[in-house]
């Protein structure tokens, strides 16, 4: 891994190279949209499977509308929400052109894994809109992980995952929202496909748009496969009293505040690590930070959120290996 500036990153985004930069949601690892053979690169930097679609940033919403069929509802989903942690799919602008008869400036085949739809969204982090506005280009980003694995959602996570390359990296340090964007389709009714920060209450709330959550088994940017999977087994509880039996000597323990008093009268071994999150959000934020804070351990207990807000649940029914519910 090597930091660089903004515009240097830049640069290489514009030769068709390959960039690690934040977002306010994670990590991404990007290249130029408009180029497969960029975009090639990224999925064999992550081992990422060739079907699962990735997330095509831009910098403003008149792009939204250069590369997609934007719906009123979308429209105005979009105007509520953007930037930030939200991600749109719809119809892609130029679906039934081939692709030898498209503009140069059109998005590639590999980031749409040929479809006829396209995942975009406009990330707030000043970082990487700055980024966005100096190289000119849609940016092709996933997180900056190994399929599968932990998104980072810090500098020191995104190094870790790629410390064994020389992929350029910018530093924007901690992530503000920790985990990633909300993924709403438009194709035919509303519906999140994969659930983040913002929920379908605040949509209706902002909007009065009516959006299902029906979450996505492949095809969507994120989904189809196993993620979010930590190092060791992550096993999630619903009371901190049912952990106390399968404490290993080294077990990471994630727990609210309130159970604080609690473990503390407990016998728990000291080499066990204990981190405590106030409540739901700050739960959200710091999730990929604690789980790879505990890697070294034997396992982890977190845990259960039986809550789509702000994408505690799919995370964790995702990445667990066992469960105490």
């Amino acid at each position: 891994m090597i930091r660089v500036h903004l515009d240097q990153a830049a640069s290489i985004l514009q030769a068709g190279g390959v960039v690690i930069f934040p977002t306010e949601t994670v990590y991404g690892i990007g290249a130029n949209a408009c180029s497969n053979e960029a975009c090639r690169k990224i999925y064999q930097y992550k081992g990422r499977p060739p079907d699962n679609p990735l997330i095509v940033h831009v910098y403003s919403n008149e792009e939204l509308a250069k590369y997609a069929k934007l719906s009123l509802e979308a429209s105005k989903v979009i105007e509520a929400f953007t930037p930030g942690p939200l991600t749109i799919i719809a119809q892609r602008i130029d679906a039934d052109v081939l692709p030898e008869n498209r503009e140069p400036s059109a998005i590639a085949d590999v980031p749409c894994c040929g479809k006829k739809t396209i995942a975009l969204r406009i990330p707030s982090h000043s970082i990487a809109r700055s980024l966005l506005r100096m190289c000119k280009l849609p940016i092709a980003a996933p997180s900056a992980n190994v399929s599968g694995k932990l998104s980072p959602s810090d500098f020191d996570m995104a190094r870790y995952n790629f410390a064994n390359t020389q992929l350029p990296m910018l530093d924007g340090g901690v992530c503000e929202f920790g985990i990633e964007s909300t993924i709403v389709s438009f194709i035919d009714e509303p519906r999140i496909l994969r659930t983040g920060y913002i929920s379908a209450e605040d949509i209706y709330k902002r909007t009065g748009v009516d959006v299902s959550v029906g979450l996505s088994r492949g095809g969507t940017p994120g989904s189809g496969y196993k993620h979010y999977t930590p190092e060791v087994d992550l096993i999630v509880y619903a009371r901190i009293d049912d952990i106390i039996s399968s404490l290993g000597k080294r077990s990471g323990i994630i727990a609210f505040e309130q159970d604080k008093q609690k473990l503390e009268n407990m016998h728990i071994p000291q080499e066990c690590i204990i981190r405590f999150v106030a409540n739901n959000a700050d739960y959200s934020r710091r999730l990929y930070q604690l789980l790879h804070e505990c890697r070294h351990m034997e396992n982890i207990f977190a845990p259960y959120v039986k809550d789509s807000q702000f994408g505690l649940q799919e995370r964790l029914e995702k990445a667990m290996t066992d469960a105490f519910l």
